[in-house]
């Protein structure tokens, strides 16, 4: 629904109230003394206002940013400077790499030390 006249020259005249309420520094009680409006009229005038004037959120929420001069080297574990792990099973050898199929393993070794004993 699109505003009336009426309705921008009300919302006109509050956004003017409340800039120069701001503008005194005053409570809005002390501000609103002896003007026809309630100072509790005035804090809700200035809520609405504010509302209307903020973009609307997109629901992303940026809490911290944090810089730094230098990007810190990640920690390197010893495990993962392992590219492969040769497993002995009597007298055969599997060699294993990185990201094996865990299952296919113990399977191999199973059945090779079945075939060992």
């Amino acid at each position: 629904m699109l505003p009336t006249m009426a309705t921008m020259a009300t919302e006109d005249l509050w956004a003017e109230r409340v800039r120069a309420w701001r503008a005194s520094g005053l409570e809005a009680h002390a501000f609103a003394a002896g003007k026809g409006f309630a100072g509790t009229t005035l804090a809700w005038r200035a809520r609405e206002l504010s509302k209307r004037q903020k973009p609307p959120s997109t629901g992303v929420r940026l809490r911290r940013l944090v810089r730094e001069s230098e990007p810190r080297p990640e920690p390197v574990s010893e495990a993962a400077t392992i590219t492969e792990i040769v497993v002995r099973v009597g007298s055969a050898e599997l060699v294993v790499s990185a990201g094996f199929d865990r299952q296919l393993v113990r399977d191999l070794v199973r059945c090779l030390a079945e075939e060992a004993s």
